[in-house]
């Protein structure tokens, strides 16, 4: 069965008509499009309003006045904990520059963080494809050690806050890794609505959507390796990025070195994608599944993260938080247009 067949990319469109006081009063009118995501059927609305991204911020001071002794990570082998012996016996996991640790302010049975290397500030075009993979090699390692000695574990993530506007407490480049037996909601539905979608049509949602993706063009961005990025249909921010790793039966803890330098191949065009257009922070989420046979895909979400006119407004206000419907003031098909000529052929 062909890939469109097995998706429905609905969305509907509302119309709000008024007298336009920077037209005199005359009548005019603004559009909201309500789209419906794919696997999960959860809406999110595309704003088409007016936008432009504020002026980037400087970080060199902040940089400095944060690094050397006032921060932890600059300092991990005496201000960061040790794994138990049972786990690591050197205590912390280490590739290359990047370094796993334990979380002192754990999120889940098993909470960790990754820095990339000893430099407390990386701007997003710095980061290299090389240091991304050993930042994900060094988790992997940690999740597989997790995963070998706690058999209850059955949720595992790797994610990342870019920069204090979207949630990061340390300027110093990290990752928070985590493996516990409760599942958070997203990843609670991805899996459930992924193995249905699998169930139903003996394919993983994420090779389909590719596939189709590829086939549109319209949200399709490129490919490095094995890893093909896009943009979501039903985005959940003011832009979101898709990648998925789309064999049918990747196994996120057989992954190689090369796999990860592909990825970050990827992620290094997209980061200088979002640098280029004056986005500086993000979030982003590696959703592991647990069992590759289960036909959820292993797949990156990544949200660009703004603030919004002179009073720095988040991007984020009642309609996410209290609604759970996401705002985005661009259309997923002009940021993929954008974005695909980073990628090249």
């Amino acid at each position: 069965m062909a890939a469109s067949a097995l998706l429905s990319f609905r969305s509907e469109t509302e119309v709000m008509h008024f007298l336009d006081p920077t037209q005199d009063f005359a009548p005019n009118e603004r559009k909201t499009e309500i789209r419906y995501d794919p696997l999960t059927g959860r809406s999110s609305r595309i704003l088409y309003y007016p936008f432009q991204l504020p002026p980037k911020r400087e970080y060199t001071a902040l940089a400095k006045q944060t690094k050397g002794e006032r921060c932890p990570f600059c300092n991990v082998d005496r201000a960061t904990p040790l794994f138990p012996g049972e786990l690591n016996a050197q205590g912390r996991f280490t590739v290359g520059q990047a370094v796993t640790f334990p979380n002192l302010f754990p999120y889940a049975g098993h909470s960790a963080v990754t820095i990339f290397s000893a430099e407390h500030f990386v701007a997003p075009t710095s980061f290299t494809p090389g240091m991304i993979a050993d930042a994900l090699l060094a988790s992997q390692a940690y999740l597989k050690a997790v995963r070998g000695l706690d058999k209850s574990v059955r949720a595992y993530s790797i994610n990342w806050n870019y920069l204090p506007m979207a949630g990061g407490s340390i300027l110093h480049p990290h990752l928070q890794v985590i493996a516990g037996g409760a599942q958070t909601n997203e990843q609670r539905e991805i899996a459930d609505r992924s193995a249905l979608f699998y169930a139903r049509y003996g394919k993983k949602y994420g090779e389909v959507l590719v596939e189709e993706e590829r086939e549109r063009v319209e949200r399709y961005v490129g490919r490095r390796g094995e890893v093909d990025w896009l943009t979501a249909f039903a985005p959940q921010g003011q832009s979101e990025f898709l990648a998925f790793f789309t064999q049918q039966d990747v196994d996120f803890f057989a992954l190689s070195r090369q796999a990860w330098l592909d990825f970050g191949e990827g992620l290094t065009r997209l980061l200088a994608y979002l640098d280029g257009q004056g986005y500086q922070a993000f979030n982003a989420a590696l959703f592991i599944p647990a069992d590759p046979a289960s036909g959820e895909s292993l797949q990156l979400r990544l949200l660009p993260r703004v603030t919004l006119g002179p009073l720095e407004t988040s991007d984020i206000n009642y309609f996410k938080v209290l609604h759970e419907e996401a705002l985005s003031l661009r259309p997923p098909e002009a940021v993929a247009q954008e974005a695909r000529s980073y990628f090249g052929s």
